[in-house]
This record gives structure tokens, sequence and C-alpha cells, in this order.
């Protein structure tokens, strides 16, 4: 299954080896998941990428499987393609 990069805005999590990983749905609904430091990469100020599945394309949305705990929604979502970053690791190898 393919793998991209999902932009979004990282803050601190509750403990310290986690970050809560904010993201806009197609819709412009807000979906956080809290995520491991090590999920998380290019991080500048307070935006970052996290690695997701993607689940399927169409048009200009994206269908991803998200990482971490999903709170609020399911862990598959809709995503815009603006929102999606090509991962250079897409090599199917683990899943975090």
């Amino acid at each position: 299954m393919k793998r991209s990069l999902l932009k979004g805005v990282v803050s601190e999590g509750m403990f310290p080896d986690e970050r809560v990983f904010l993201i806009t749905d197609h819709q412009g609904k807000k979906v956080s998941t809290i995520v491991q430091n090590s999920d998380v990469s290019n991080i500048h100020e307070n935006r970052g990428t996290v690695e997701v599945r993607v689940v399927g394309e169409k048009g200009d949305l994206t269908l991803v499987m998200l990482p971490g705990e999903v709170l609020g929604t399911s862990r598959v979502l809709a995503v815009k393609n603006s929102d999606i970053q090509q991962n250079s690791s897409n090599n199917g190898n683990g899943y975090h």
C-alpha cells in the first residue's frame, strides 16, 4: 500500500514521548491524533508531517489511514491532496 506524508499542526502531548497531531479533513473539520514523537517528522515551528497509508485517491481528495490514537472520528479520513507530501520511503515495510 502506498505511503505518503500528511501535513498538520504539532503540539505537545500529555506524556513526554507523545505529540498531538492536528489535521484538517476535506470538509474543514479539525481531527486530532495522538502519535509517538518518532512518528512526527519535518517539524518547523508548530507544523510537521506524519506518515500515512493511502487507501484511495479521487479528484482532489486522498483517503488516508491515520497513525496513532485518533480522537473523535474513524482512523480513515479524506483529506485534500494539497495536505499530502509524497514520501520518498514508500517501500511498504512496517507501519507505525
